[in-house]
């Protein structure tokens, strides 16, 4: 049942006999609680150079991509506030992260920086010029 476009209640029915998963439907959730969830940041890097060779005399200011970082907002499970500093996660249907900057009880500011994986369908959210 949804009410104001928020989930409010979920029924389901437990069928531990059916192995057929490829045409369920996942649920992937967080509480709303804050004592419950961390909130962090995720960065993403664009490309510097917005093409993908610099000619002779072009002037490096008009090929600088000047938006190639992204901060998202997100929150995720309490067990993120665990990581240490360098430290990966591979993040459910998001992709590969290191933590850059830990979380702690001043600052309660998780950094997670995206690592692509050389795959040529990105789960980035950036649409790259190159």
């Amino acid at each position: 049942m949804r009410v104001n476009d928020k989930v409010k209640t979920i029924h389901i029915n437990q069928d531990l006999e059916d192995k057929n998963f490829k045409k369920k439907r996942v649920i992937h959730w967080v509480s709303s609680l804050e004592k419950y969830h961390t909130k962090f940041t995720i960065l993403e890097y664009d490309h510097l150079i917005t093409s993908e060779k610099v000619e002779d005399g072009v002037n490096i200011e008009d090929v600088v991509n000047r938006n190639s970082k992204f901060d998202t907002p997100s929150f995720g499970d309490i067990s993120l506030r665990t990581l240490k500093k360098s430290e990966y996660i591979q993040l459910e249907r998001r992709g590969y992260f290191i933590c850059d900057n830990p979380w702690d009880e001043t600052s309660q500011n998780l950094v997670l920086i995206f690592t692509p994986d050389g795959r040529s369908t990105s789960m980035s959210g950036i649409k790259t010029h190159v």
